[in-house]
Order: C-alpha cells, then sequence, then structure tokens
C-alpha cells in the first residue's frame, strides 16, 4: 500500500525552533560558539585563573609558597589581597570583555538567522553579525563591565562586616542592580541585532520590553542562568570539571533561549505595528 504524503513537520512554536535548532543545527551552532570562545577567551583564562588562584590561596599561605604583602611590617589580610586581585582583574576584564562582546555579536546573529531559517553559510553569518553589532556591543560590555566593578566594590567593602544592617542592605542593593543588568542584557542583546537603530532607542526598547512581560523575562532568565548555580557546589574539582562542560554549551543554550524570548516579546508588542514581515518568521503554526 502507498503511503500517504506528510506534511513536512516544520515547527510550529518556539519551544520547537528551540527543539529543532538543537536536533539538526548542532554543527552550526557549536562552529559559532568556537569562534566566540576565541572572542572571549581572554575572559575566560583571566576570570579562571582567580578563580583557581583564590581557591588554592590559603593552602599556598599555608605551605609557605605564597607570602602575603607587607602593610607598616605586618602581612596584609587575605581577603584585603583578594580584593586588590580583583580590582586589577575587573580592569584587565573590561579590555577582554570588548572582545567576549564582539564575539558574541556574531554568535546572535548567527542563531537568530538559524532561528529566521535563513541559509547564509556556516561561518559568513557570524562575522557579519561581528561587524554589524559592534558599536552597539560594545557599549554594552563596556557598560556591564561598569556595573560589575561598582558591584565588586560594594560587595568587598561591606561583607567585612555582617553584624550592620548598612552592610546587608548595600549588598542586597548591589547583588539586585548586578541581576538587573544581567536581566536587561538579556533583552536588549537580542534586540540590537534583532533592528538597526541608536543604542539609545534600543536600550530603551529593551527596558520596557523587559517590564512589560516582567515575570517571563525573569523566568526566562533564571532559565538561561540555571547551569551558572551549579557553581554554587562547593567542590574545585567539581566546578573545574563543570567549567569545561561550559565552555562548550552555556552561550549556545544561554544566547539561544534570549534570542527566542525577545522574538516572542518583539512578535507582540513591535512587529505587529512597524515590522509585520517579521511576525512568526521561523515558524509555521498549524491548524
Amino acid at each position: 500500500m502507498e503511503k500517504p504524503n506528510r506534511e513536512p513537520l516544520f515547527p510550529r512554536n518556539r519551544r520547537e525552533v528551540f527543539l529543532d535548532l538543537l536536533s539538526h543545527h548542532k554543527l552550526e551552532i557549536e562552529k559559532g560558539n568556537l569562534w566566540s570562545l576565541l572572542f572571549a577567551l581572554p575572559s575566560l583564562l583571566l576570570a579562571y585563573g582567580y578563580y583557581v588562584f583564590s581557591g588554592l590561596l590559603p593552602t599556598l599561605i599555608e605551605k609557605g609558597l605564597w607570602s602575603l604583602p607587607l602593610v607598616d611590617g605586618v602581612s596584609m589580610g587575605e581577603s584585603l589581597y583578594l580584593f586588590q586581585i580583583r580590582n586589577v582583574l575587573f580592569a584587565c576584564l573590561t579590555l577582554t570583555n570588548i572582545l567576549l562582546f564582539l564575539g558574541l555579536g556574531g554568535l546572535y546573529r548567527l542563531i537568530q538567522d538559524l532561528c529566521f531559517e535563513k541559509n547564509a553559510g556556516e561561518s559568513q553569518p557570524f562575522f557579519i553579525g561581528v561587524k554589524a553589532n559592534a558599536k552597539e556591543f560594545v557599549l554594552s560590555s563596556l557598560l556591564f563591565s561598569a556595573v560589575c566593578f561598582f558591584v565588586n566594590l560594594v560587595i568587598s567593602y561591606y561583607s567585612q562586616d555582617f553584624s550592620s544592617w548598612i552592610s546587608i542592605v548595600s549588598i542586597v542593593i548591589a547583588s539586585v542592580l548586578l541581576f538587573m543588568a544581567a536581566a536587561l542584557l538579556f533583552i536588549a542583546l537580542p534586540l540590537f541585532n534583532l533592528y538597526r537603530g541608536s543604542f539609545f532607542s534600543l536600550f530603551k526598547a529593551a527596558f520596557i520590553l523587559l517590564y512589560r512581560s516582567f515575570f517571563r523575562n525573569f523566568g526566562f532568565l533564571l532559565l538561561a542562568l540555571f547551569p551558572v548555580f551549579c557553581y554554587l557546589v562547593p567542590s574545585l574539582l567539581f566546578t573545574s570539571i563543570f567549567s569545561i562542560l561550559m565552555v562548550f554549551f552555556f552561550l549556545p543554550y544561554f544566547v539561544l533561549l534570549a534570542v527566542l524570548n525577545v522574538d516572542y516579546l518583539a512578535d507582540r508588542f513591535i512587529n505587529e505595528g512597524r515590522f509585520p514581515s517579521l511576525i512568526n518568521k521561523g515558524i509555521h503554526p498549524r491548524g
């Protein structure tokens, strides 16, 4: 008996787009991830180097393999020493994060093109994205680095004394500020990639979109950041192994969730009135 013709199973919604890309476009996504990792390598080496050093420092001091600097003839406290190293680290990261965000511009472009079913070759969308998104992503990098530097100063200063309510409130406010900055970038970076316009107009639009679907956006952000919470496991061996897995899988997972979330928000609040050709682009509702 002849088998009946079946309609091709195109993605009907963005959840199916997510699964479809992971099933059929793993190679393109991983190639883009590897390119973005080359841009992120200086920042990753700095951050991982500090993480390992701070974890090993007590052992190194105990075994006499490392000496803390002297201040007025007295050894500097370990926490103060690490605080000074973090200040240098964040200053260096301000520069290296520019490269990291340039690579993200390419990865966002590649994944958005895959979501929209554009066929432009394997590496071309990535490098087009690096160039096209350079200004917005570099400015985003500088703003985010400034927030991180400020939060580091506040937490490092006030974490010395948890008996004061001012310390607790300051640390909570700084932590909320960091999370809000991450939430805003979660919306802003895909938006910069999706539309052309001035940095501040798109940044304002990202701010509005963030709060118009507040709970949805924060839910998606927590889902995207879920692997990061594994770093709370108090094991240097576990986090070292997990970091290797994060290098290869976290960025594409995070970017794909961010892109699909913003595509939904754009369809709901922007595209219908201004860009109707983008509505439901890449998905094929049936029935």
